[in-house]
């Protein structure tokens, strides 16, 4: 970092000190030609939240992770103005914030000891929207569920029984869990009313991250009999209908009475509530044994906006989930998808996974969605999750800069989508066989799904280019099992015909391993790539091949063998073989080596050896500077 930028961050810092946060607009909704959209109050703009999940795990001491942002031993001011800087010059105005994740220990919002709040954790909560004013950053705070501790929790379950169970059903469904509700808010704006609140940064209050109940258990599991919820009024449970309105009629409550808590400490707040997408009117897998019902909210309640989490590795696509969450009955309802991303292990290839996700976003714009919010920021660290997904900061950045409104100033302009493109996305593609519902298109479709041989080694899969590009990486996802020792050969043909080995691989490998076969430079004029098992103990399956599109420019420098030549591993013959090449067969060439008392030597993309001697070389060779 600069000089000049150190200085202004002190002087930020001094401000935020004083309790003097810088000035942001604030954020509202409002219907546009029966559109419901966010805007700037001030400027009258329509605005679009586009940011990311402020996700940032730390030890707990506990042998376990936890996202502990705001937690009073790890609370770090400094760490949350770079990370807000660093969005900011991208170009993105919006994070979505966890505040009660921490929700247990002398550390966190919450613990056994105490009743209410703790009053440092709240002092770092109003800190954190100081920081984000002062940066141009607006937050969305985010309850993950009413704590189990100070009192809270106790009150939420208090109502359960025989007909209610506890945690979760209890909460929704019960007078109890309304009153836990509007105690915790009510605690928790008093004390951020008794702090420097940076009110105008906050773009909203969710009252919980995602509002589920257990279906497999009462009252949801009961199909005869009658209940009462929170409100008073009693339903019969053998009528689907009345069952529904049971649920949602006591979260409308729940909703009303905790909105106008919030609205008397800020008048001008937005108030939300997240949820996943619901399992009707299309089947979905989304939710498991979980049940969320979100039409009768958008159609009842008295929410702000609505924040609906849509991942674009489900199996809806993401006009069913608009679908299943009621959208399209309700235009006139501002709409944010606060939870958007991917897994590698079910999108694998982060340039897959950026352009399914610029593509998701720019389709969602046609459904009614207003803004986006990526899970998440930091990398996750080791153990979290088995499988973490791509992150803002994971991955050399790539979704920082191809999801930035600096790089794509319209989420809804449809095409142009990643900045490190995928050949094989728009390619044709032909194998030696496969299984009926295995095609070979699965194995380019950027998808988990895969293409099967049904077969032993060996077989192929040949992707064809609808023009010559440049290539400076194949990506191989492995669907195998049993593990073994495998080959994997991987060929590129040029456009002017030139045969080039890209990868000679023997390795142990198994279930998902992903083969990565970089061509430093790149590799130009690629008309087709072919990926032949030659042995494996499995049948021939792979979930993804990605063909990495280079940006580098110039001429490949190709080593051509005159007759089947050995590689070496070091610019001697008295080195043994490491590979080979047929006659007429290419390597790319990355570095000229001169020897005392020999022909020089050429080091291949693969880190082997050639002597000059036993092969032909492309003009671009000579550009290469002996060593």
């Amino acid at each position: 970092m600069t000089r000049a930028f150190h200085i202004l961050a002190a002087a930020a810092a001094l401000l935020l000190i004083a309790g003097q946060a810088l000035a942001i607009d604030r954020i509202g909704v409002r219907v546009t030609n029966g559109e419901g959209e966010f805007y700037n109050t001030v400027t009258g703009e329509t605005f679009r939240p586009r940011g990311a999940n402020y996700v940032d795990f730390q030890p707990t001491g506990a042998g376990f992770s936890q996202d502990r942002a705001l937690a009073t031993d790890v609370f770090n001011p400094g760490r949350i103005s770079d990370a807000f800087e660093l969005m900011k010059s991208y170009g993105y105005d919006t994070v979505r914030l966890f505040f009660d994740l921490c929700n247990e220990g002398s550390q966190c919002i919450t613990s056994a000891s105490r009743q209410g709040l703790n009053p440092e954790y709240m002092d770092n909560m109003a800190q954190f929207t100081r920081i984000a004013a002062s940066h141009g950053i607006y937050v969305l705070f985010t309850s993950n569920d009413i704590p189990d501790h100070g009192g809270y929790g106790a009150l939420a379950n208090r109502d359960a029984g025989p007909r209610v169970e506890g945690y979760r059903n209890a909460h929704y469904m019960t007078a109890g869990g309304i009153e836990a509700f509007e105690l915790y808010w009510t605690d928790l704006m008093a004390a951020l009313s008794a702090r420097d609140t940076a009110w105008e940064a906050v773009l909203g209050w969710s009252l919980v991250n995602e509002q589920w109940i257990f279906k497999n258990d009462p009252p949801w599991s009961l199909n005869s009999g009658t209940f009462t919820n929170g409100t008073g009024q009693t339903y019969d449970l053998s009528d689907p209908a009345q069952k529904r309105a049971a649920l949602s009629d006591n979260l409308i409550e729940i909703i009303a009475r905790t909105s106008a808590v919030i609205k008397a400490a800020d008048p001008e707040a937005l108030v939300t509530m997240g949820f996943f997408a619901p399992q009707h009117p299309n089947e979905t897998f989304i939710g498991g044994n979980w049940f969320v019902d979100t039409e009768p909210l958008l159609a009842g309640s008295v929410l702000d906006f609505y924040d609906f989490h849509a991942y674009t590795d489900t199996d809806l696509t993401v006009q069913q989930q608009a679908e299943n969450f009621g959208m399209p009955q309700h235009r006139d309802k501002a709409v944010i998808m606060g939870e958007v991303g991917a897994s590698p292990a079910f999108l694998p290839g982060v340039s897959n996974a950026l352009r399914a996700e610029q593509q998701w976003m720019a389709e969602s714009c046609d459904e009614g969605f207003d803004g986006w919010l990526h899970w998440g920021w930091y990398p996750f660290p080791p153990g979290v999750d088995e499988h973490p997904p791509y992150t803002m900061l994971s991955h050399e950045r790539i979704f920082l800069v191809g999801l930035s409104p600096r790089e794509r100033p319209d989420p809804c302009f449809k095409g142009g989508y990643e900045p490190h493109s995928n050949l094989a996305l728009e390619a044709t593609v032909r194998a030696s066989r496969y299984l009926p519902g295995h095609p070979p298109e699965n194995a380019i479709d950027g998808r988990d799904s895969t293409w099967e041989s049904g077969t032993d080694a060996p077989g192929w899969v040949e992707i064809t280019l609808p023009e010559p590009g440049r290539m400076d990486q194949v990506t191989v996802w492995l669907a195998q099992y049993p593990a073994g020792e495998t080959r994997t050969l991987v060929t590129a043909k040029t456009a002017g015909g030139q045969t080039v080995l890209v990868a000679d691989h023997t390795a142990e490998t198994r279930e998902s391993d992903k083969l990565v076969f970089p061509l430093p430079g790149g590799l130009d004029g690629v008309a087709s790539v072919r990926v032949e098992v030659v042995n494996s103990p499995s049948w021939i399956s792979f979930y993804d091949i990605e063909l990495r599109r280079s940006s580098a420019e110039g001429a490949s420098c190709l080593l051509t063998a005159r007759s089947a030549v050995n590689l070496r591993g070091d610019t001697s013959t008295e080195e043994p073989p490491v590979g080979g090449l047929g006659g007429g067969q290419s390597m790319l060439g990355v570095e000229r080596v001169a020897v005392p008392e020999s022909p020089d030597w050429f080091r291949t993309h693969s880190g082997s050896y050639v002597r000059s001697d036993v092969i032909t070389v492309s003009e671009a060779c000579a550009e290469l500077i002996a060593r």
